[in-house]
Formats: structure tokens, sequence, C-alpha cells
């Protein structure tokens, strides 16, 4: 099964949709999500990273794109291979992983190759499918469970 590529495009769209709908006219994220087809958690993500984009803020990919290719392949091979070394040893071991976990569990963090690796694994694990897909930019992964993206 194949994955949908996202435009570049459409995500920058979606982002600043949130932001202006938010920040400029106050219209709460549980009401905009509805419109924009995602979570009021994943809403207020978008509408973040198009201040931080407003402001200058948005890091600059890394340029080094047979590196970020390596890597996501490293992820989505990892759960299906059952080889989280191979993981590891991809990343930087002081890799740290920021992650909006909505309501349930804002703001998680990992911190160091191991941790980071061992807690995608598992969490890939109980993917229905696993895809390369573009994110701000640069190579990302998405995996599907329960129906839904994340």
């Amino acid at each position: 099964m194949s994955a949908t590529p996202v435009d570049r495009v459409d995500i920058v769209r979606v982002e600043r949709l949130a932001f202006v709908l938010h920040d400029l006219f106050a219209v709460p994220f549980d009401e905009i999500a509805p419109v924009l087809g995602r979570s009021a958690a994943t809403t207020r993500q978008l509408a973040s990273r198009a201040r931080r984009r407003v402001r200058g803020a948005t890091p600059a990919p890394d340029p080094d794109r047979a590196r970020l290719r390596t890597i996501v392949d490293a992820f989505l091979a990892a759960p299906r291979g059952g080889d989280l070394d191979a993981l590891v040893a991809v990343l930087d071991p002081d890799v740290v992983a920021r992650s909006d976990g909505g309501t349930l569990r804002p703001s998680l963090l990992r911190r160091g190759a191991v941790d980071v690796a061992s807690r995608a694994v598992t969490f890939a694990r109980f993917a229905e499918a696993a895809y390369a897909v573009p994110v701000n930019g640069t190579r990302g992964a998405r995996w599907r469970t329960a129906g839904r993206c994340r």
C-alpha cells in the first residue's frame, strides 16, 4: 500500500489557516480541527509551526538528503525486521525526540539513540502500515494505527 504524498505547499496552507483562524480571529482549536480534518492537538501544532515561520524561527532542513533517507528507512524497517541495532546505528547518540502527544501525553521527550529507537520501534509495531512522507520539506515517516495516520 502506498501513501499519497502531501504537497509541501498544502502543509504550509493548512498551517497558515490554523494560525490565522486561531490567532487573528480567536477561533478555538477544537472548532478549527474539524475544518482541517485533524485533531485539536494537531491543529495547535500546525498553528505553532506557522507562528515560528512568521517569526523566522523555522529550523533549516538537514541538507544531507541521503542521510535523512537512511534514517527514515531505518525507522520504517526496524519494527518490521525487529532490528533495533540498525536504527540505533544511524541515530546520533545524543539525539533528542520531541513529540506533541496531544491532550493525553503533552510534550513527550526522549533522549539518546537507544531510548528514541526503542520507543519508535514499540510504537511502530502497533501500526497497520508505515510510509515515508515529506514532512516540513524533508523526509519523514507516518504510521497508520486504528485507521488513522499518526
